[in-house]
C-alpha cells in the first residue's frame, strides 16, 4: 500500500513552498488533506500562498479583465489593483475566520498557519476560466460550482490549520464563509450611490464595490459630462462594439487614425507614434471605408467550443491602405469560390449579449455584389 504522505506520481512528496507550481495547484484543487497538512506545517509556504491568492483573483476576474482590455487603455493598472485588493481580501477573510477557529476548535490556532491554509484554499477559483468555454447563460452555473468548491476547500484548509475534527472544521468554514459574504454584501449595498432596479444584483464578495467602480471608470472618457449636465433619459445603452475601432449608429463603420505628418493610416487604437515616419506624431481620427478587397484568407476547420466550423478567417485591404483581420461571411468555404482580390463590404451583426444585458456587435465582411 502506498505511503499516504506521498502526493505525486513520482512517489516524492509535494513541497508547498518550493518546486513546480502546477503540482501544488493540482493538489490544492483536488482538496488533498495531506497537502493542506503540509501547508499548515511549512512556515515558508505563506509567500506561495499569497501568490496563489493573486493567481486566483486574476482567474476569477479574467472575463471582466478581458472585456475591459478591449476599450480601456490603462487596464494594466486595474489588473494591479485587482491583485492588491486580493491580498487585502485574503487578510480580511483570515481575520474573520481567526476568532471563529479559536473559539470553535477549542485550541490556540497560529494566525499565519490559518492564513497560508486559506490562501491555498483560493486555488479552485482558477476554475473560473471555464467561463470562457461556456455560453453566457451557463456562466452563473460556473460561478456557483466554483463557489461551492471554494467552500469545500475552506473546510479542508481550516481542518488542517486547526487540527480539529471534520465537523468542527465544517462549522468554522460555513460560519466564516457566510459572515464574509454578508460583510461583502453590506459594504456593496452601503456604497451604492442610488438604487438601480435594472442593474444586476451586487456581487457577494468584497470585490463587488471596487470592481463595479473600476468597470464604470473604464467606460468613461475625459470628455464625458457630469450626470448633472447630461440630458435626463430613462433609456440605457443597449449595445456596444466588440472592438474599440468599430463605431455603431445608423451607419456603422470602422475608425482609423491618420498621421498628420506623413498621412499613414492605422486602425484606431492607443497608438502614440507613427511606424512609417518614426516620430511621435499627432493623429486625427478618420472614418474608414466600408468596402475593400480580399487580400488573404484561411479556412478554419477546428476552433474553440461553441464556434461553428468551417469558417473563413480573412485579411481585407481597405482603400486607406489599412489591413483589417475579420471573418468572411455569406460565402462557401471553398478555395475555388474565394478569389484573391474579391470585392467585399463590411456588415455588422449581434454576436452575443454581455453580462449587463447589452448586445455585443461585431463586424464582418461579405462579398460586395453591388461592386461595379
Amino acid at each position: 500500500m502506498p505511503d499516504q504522505s506521498t502526493l505525486s506520481r513520482s512517489n516524492r512528496p509535494i513541497n508547498p513552498s518550493t518546486g513546480p507550481l502546477l503540482p501544488r495547484l493540482g493538489n490544492a484543487i483536488l482538496l488533498r488533506r495531506e497537502f493542506y497538512d503540509a501547508v499548515a506545517a511549512d512556515a515558508r509556504a505563506t509567500g506561495p500562498a499569497g501568490a496563489i491568492v493573486c493567481i486566483a483573483a486574476l482567474a476569477r476576474e479574467s472575463i471582466g479583465l478581458y472585456q475591459m482590455s478591449q476599450d480601456f487603455k490603462a487596464w494594466g493598472l486595474v489588473l494591479l489593483l485587482v491583485v492588491i485588493f486580493a491580498i487585502f481580501r485574503w487578510l480580511l477573510y483570515t481575520t474573520i475566520m481567526y476568532p471563529l477557529a479559536r473559539a470553535l476548535s477549542g485550541q490556540p490556532v497560529p494566525y499565519k498557519r490559518l492564513l497560508r491554509c486559506l490562501g491555498f484554499a483560493e486555488t479552485p477559483a482558477v476554475l473560473s476560466l471555464a467561463g470562457f468555454l461556456v455560453p453566457d447563460q451557463f456562466f452563473p452555473w460556473v460561478q456557483f460550482g466554483v463557489g461551492a468548491w471554494l467552500l469545500l476547500a475552506t473546510i479542508v484548509a481550516v481542518r488542517s490549520a486547526t487540527a480539529t475534527t471534520l465537523q468542527r472544521a465544517a462549522a468554522i468554514g460555513v460560519v466564516g464563509f457566510v459572515a464574509y459574504l454578508g460583510l461583502g454584501l453590506a459594504i456593496d449595498v452601503a456604497t451604492r450611490v442610488a438604487p438601480d432596479e435594472s442593474a444586476p444584483p451586487p456581487a457577494l464578495t468584497l470585490r463587488g464595490s471596487l470592481w463595479n467602480s473600476l468597470r464604470s471608470a473604464a467606460h468613461a472618457t475625459p470628455g464625458d459630462r457630469s450626470m448633472a449636465d447630461a440630458p435626463q433619459s430613462t433609456e440605457q445603452k443597449t449595445e456596444r462594439p466588440i472592438v474599440p475601432f468599430l463605431a455603431l449608429g445608423d451607419q456603422p463603420h470602422l475608425m482609423g487614425l491618420r498621421c498628420t505628418t506623413c498621412g499613414a493610416t492605422y486602425l484606431k487604437s492607443g497608438r502614440i507614434a507613427c511606424s512609417k515616419c518614426g516620430g511621435a506624431s499627432t493623429f486625427e481620427e478618420v472614418r474608414l471605408s466600408d468596402r475593400g478587397t480580399l487580400w488573404v484568407y484561411s479556412i478554419v476547420h477546428q476552433s474553440a467550443p461553441g464556434i461553428p466550423v468551417p469558417y473563413v478567417a480573412a485579411i481585407v485591404d481597405l482603400p486607406e491602405n489599412v489591413s483589417v483581420r475579420c471573418t468572411l461571411v455569406d460565402v462557401t468555404p471553398d478555395p475555388a469560390k474565394l478569389p484573391f482580390g474579391m470585392p467585399v463590404k463590411m456588415i455588422t451583426k449581434k454576436v452575443r449579449t454581455d453580462k449587463e444585458g447589452r448586445d455585443v456587435i461585431a463586424f464582418f465582411f461579405r462579398p460586395d455584389t453591388g461592386h461595379a
